[in-house]
């Protein structure tokens, strides 16, 4: 995923976290069964945040309505011990214009090219996001791991961070 310089403070901490992930966890409410989770590859993260994602308009048209809906982004590097949760609210983008621009080949499994009208962008925009930071190292986890296990709290286990998205303009 390409990120853009951002313009707070508190997302380019997030940008920094995610950049080069490839695959996200999408999870938004799907009547009746409750919550969803689906992977999905996010392309981008504009300069103010808003994370895009190319997809299905048929598989989401009857999830996100016109006014947006609440969704989650959970991305996971295991091998820098980095997990990051971003809340926010996905909208259905149909822009001629912004397809085109961030069309790549990685969509020509699912659609026939950027005019394909199967092919529309989802755009999240953030209201807070988690950051989970672990020590990089197995062993240290592991260590840190038995060590709080014998003394009943976390003890070398990382940090949480938590960063309120600036409001939408």
């Amino acid at each position: 995923m390409k990120t853009h310089p951002q313009s707070h403070e508190g997302m380019s901490h997030v940008a920094e976290k995610i950049e080069g992930q490839r695959v996200a966890m999408l999870t938004l409410l799907e009547p009746p069964a409750g919550l969803s989770a689906r992977p999905m590859t996010p392309i981008e993260m504009d300069s103010e945040g808003a994370i895009w994602i190319m997809t299905s308009k048929k598989s989401l048209i009857d999830l996100i309505g016109p006014e947006g809906e609440a969704v989650n982004l959970a991305f996971s590097d295991e091998g820098d011990s980095t997990y990051v949760s971003i809340a926010g609210v996905g909208h259905l983008v149909d822009d001629k214009a912004r397809k085109e621009e961030l069309w790549s080949p990685m969509g020509r499994p699912w659609f026939d090219g950027p005019t394909d009208p199967d092919y529309t962008l989802l755009k999240v925009t953030p209201t807070r996001a988690e950051i989970w930071d672990g020590p990089n190292s197995s062993v240290v986890r592991l260590l840190g791991m038995a060590a709080s296990v014998v003394a009943g709290k976390q003890i070398g286990m990382g940090d949480k961070e938590v960063i309120d998205a600036p409001k939408a303009r």
